[in-house]
């Protein structure tokens, strides 16, 4: 057997052997599904949404977000027209639908990392009081289930580990 026979055999049981691991991870979505108990708590979440020149989408996940088989009441939305054309109108139409929006114009520090860090600094500063019991983090191009947030409320209130606020939790785990 050649040396490149060899690095092929290696390369190829490497591949084979992630491919399997991706595959289980399939299998094991597809055909086991945890489910959650119901709850009569009714958690408050901020959702974060993250937009660049997403007037055409935009619309349409903040509708599913509206649409939730969900207290509206507990949900606020928060977006970030980041670095977005003059002409664009993603800010716009998120605020029209009742959005609170932010617009970021910076060209040097591009991303969604930038974008989110951006929108959280804005929502402590213009809403320090404001501390949901958890946070949603979509993209513009999203669409919701009706019973999406529902089913995100009862997974949190399972009891499966212990509360703690983001700060806390941070610091825990750091």
């Amino acid at each position: 057997m050649s040396t490149w026979d060899i690095v092929n055999l290696i390369l190829s049981i490497v591949v084979g052997a992630l491919m399997a691991y991706q595959v289980l991870y399939i299998i094991i979505g597809l055909f086991w599904k945890k489910k959650f108990k119901e709850t009569k708590i009714e958690s408050s979440y901020g959702v974060l949404i993250a937009g660049r020149n997403e007037e055409l989408v935009i619309g349409q996940l903040i509708d599913s977000i509206k649409k939730q088989n969900y207290n509206q009441e507990k949900i606020k939305i928060f977006v970030v027209a980041d670095n977005c054309d003059a002409n664009d109108k993603t800010a716009q139409i998120a605020r029209d639908m009742g959005a609170i929006v932010f617009e970021r114009h910076n060209k040097e520090k591009v991303g969604k990392g930038y974008a989110l860090d951006f929108l959280l600094k804005n929502i402590a500063k213009n809403y320090p009081d404001y501390n949901p019991d958890g946070w949603f983090v979509f993209d513009a191009d999203n669409i919701l289930d009706l019973n999406y947030v529902k089913e995100m409320n009862k997974a949190f209130n399972s009891g499966g580990g212990e509360y703690c606020n983001f700060l806390s939790c941070v610091q825990k785990f750091w």
